[in-house]
């Protein structure tokens, strides 16, 4: 089990579904241990990420990565 799949079910979260369009069907976005970022202006700063999309509309849900690693408030 994931990082994010373990932090969504500690905290009662992993079969919400899609806040889009309630599909129940999620996919984990990365590579092995590639996780997305999150860009910020300038564009050499950034914040760590984890994301989820959505199998039926495609609406991707973006989480924290120092929430999820438990480096920050939650």
């Amino acid at each position: 089990m994931d990082i994010l799949t373990g932090k969504l079910k500690e905290k009662n979260l992993l079969n919400r579904g899609c806040v889009f369009c309630g599909e129940k069907d999620m996919v984990i976005l990365g590579y092995k241990d590639e996780y997305p970022v999150i860009l910020l202006n300038p564009p050499t700063k950034y914040y760590e990420a984890y994301a989820m999309a959505c199998s039926n509309c495609g609406f991707v849900h973006t989480f924290m990565g120092e929430i999820i690693e438990g480096n920050g408030n939650g």
